[in-house]
């Protein structure tokens, strides 16, 4: 059903967790590399929430505007920087399976780019037109 396809995707982009963070719990281990996380929107205004989380993953699917409206402010509001493309026209590159399959490997799947690192994937998006939505200050 190509009212299902998406349209445009916007991916968050998480501050990166800190070894002290980490040691007094405030973060996770995981996240010492940063995280990302993804959303996308369709023809016929459904949207779908992606947030792969280590041993969990999250998928929120909705069409109800203020239930799109709270998770799509919240996530941009987290995030150290949003960034908003369309999709690519392109398949997975060989190989298919990737031997780290974690949030990076896993968002950039979604267009179609083999990426390992948040940096790498920012560079990657940034290359293939897209747009930055929202960019907080570094601390």
């Amino acid at each position: 059903d190509a009212g299902m396809i998406p349209k445009e995707w916007f991916f968050f982009f998480d501050h990166a967790g800190t070894v002290r963070d980490c040691l007094a719990g405030r973060s996770s281990w995981l996240s010492i590399g940063g995280h990302v996380h993804a959303a996308c929107w369709t023809e016929d205004l459904t949207w779908m929430f992606f947030d792969p989380l280590g041993a969990r993953t999250r998928v929120a699917i909705t069409h109800k505007h203020d239930d799109v409206a709270l998770l799509l402010g919240s996530k941009i509001n987290l995030a150290r920087v949003t960034y908003r493309i369309r999709p690519l026209d392109r398949e997975v590159a060989w190989p298919g399976l990737r031997p780290h399959l974690h949030c990076v490997t896993q968002c950039a799947a979604f267009l179609g780019l083999r990426a390992y690192t948040p940096r790498g994937f920012e560079r990657m998006l940034l290359q293939n037109g897209a747009e930055i939505v929202d960019e907080k200050a570094q601390v």
